[in-house]
């Protein structure tokens, strides 16, 4: 599993913009003793704001999926 974070924040009137904060991020990383987390300097949609990024995490993670 990899867990990839993009930016978020908790606005001023309360309202969280993001998927998950660190928090929940952390918690769902415990939950997966085998899952890789990553946070990526990028808007809510990861793969729409850096593609090409999103792209090379993708095939990096799969990759090393495919080491013996």
């Amino acid at each position: 599993m990899l867990l990839l974070q993009a930016n978020f924040e908790t606005m001023p009137n309360g309202v969280f913009n993001g998927a998950v904060s660190r928090p929940e991020a952390d918690r769902a990383m415990s939950l997966l003793p085998h899952g890789k987390y990553m946070k990526v300097d990028a808007t809510h949609v990861v793969h729409l704001d850096k593609p090409a990024q999103f792209a090379d995490l993708l095939e990096d993670f799969l990759a090393d999926g495919l080491k013996p």
